[in-house]
């Protein structure tokens, strides 16, 4: 899409300027050097992501649609107090969320929900990823889903997961550098489960309901708990407000907020190393 994002070295955006036409490791080199003073976003779909550390790393700032900030170390004129005078790096393509899936079959190799193959479920699992990630595209979040594995697994006690084994998935069932993610049949009390961060490594999806789209809502809900974002249950339109009380994913928003925090979790790494690519 086109973008025109210009950060400039001084405040009022005056001084030098760079024009951010793809993603930038370091800053150190261009006219702006690590400390841009102000910035311009001047098309609707402009995302940009400002981080304290080369390789988008560290401390995050982000910023999306038409806006002017002419200084981005005052927080009365849009910026963020501390941040803004140490940008390092800065980004406007997605990163690439590896996901390592694991479809759980009943002991006799029954599959879970709707899903009457395997074939269909490969398949289903695409589109939910595909609904994903135009929802991600739509909020100009800066994430893309992909597969990184699907592994079908036959284990009977883990088909239909009760609430007391909600935390027991096998260490052997997780991958390093991936978002573990399982699809059971069902879960007790619940149609997904996704922990906040360090509390927690996969996250949960029940299939047994009416379509895909439902599971693809409870799919990015859940990733939304599992990068810390909190329900928002009196916001329906809200990807958090709960399955039962939600508008559908196609008609759901993040916040700027909120992709902030999702994009500070990722960037600081603190308890799941790798899960983002770049």
């Amino acid at each position: 899409f086109d973008m025109t994002i210009t950060l400039f070295s001084d405040t009022n955006c005056r001084g030098q300027s760079v024009v951010v036409e793809d993603d930038l490791r370091t800053l150190r080199g261009t006219n702006v050097g690590n400390n841009p003073r102000s910035l311009r976003m001047t098309n609707s779909s402009d995302a940009l992501l400002l981080c304290n550390r080369t390789d988008w790393n560290g401390e995050v700032f982000y910023l999306r649609n038409r806006r002017t900030i002419r200084d981005l170390n005052d927080e009365a004129a849009g910026g963020t107090r501390g941040l803004g005078n140490s940008i390092s790096s800065a980004r406007v393509t997605p990163f690439r969320i590896p996901l390592n899936i694991t479809v759980v079959t009943g002991a006799n190799g029954e599959l879970p929900g709707i899903w009457t193959s395997r074939d269909a479920a490969q398949q289903d699992i695409s589109t939910i990823l595909a609904a994903a990630n135009d929802f991600y595209d739509a909020q100009h979040a800066l994430i893309t889903v992909s597969i990184h594995d699907v592994t079908f697994r036959a284990d009977e006690k883990r088909f239909r997961i009760s609430e007391a084994e909600r935390d027991s998935i096998p260490s052997s069932w997780k991958v390093k550098n991936a978002v573990d993610i399982v699809f059971c049949h069902a879960l007790e009390g619940a149609v997904g489960i996704g922990h906040f961060p360090g509390t927690g490594k996969t996250c949960l999806v029940a299939t047994e309901r009416d379509d895909v789209e439902e599971i693809s809502r409870t799919f990015v809900h859940e990733l939304g708990h599992f990068w810390g974002l909190e329900h928002r249950n009196n916001q329906p339109d809200n990807i958090m407000a709960q399955s039962g009380e939600g508008e559908p994913l196609v008609d759901s928003i993040l916040e700027d907020a909120q992709i902030q925090t999702i994009q500070q979790t990722l960037a600081r790494n603190l308890f799941r190393q790798g899960d983002r690519d770049a």
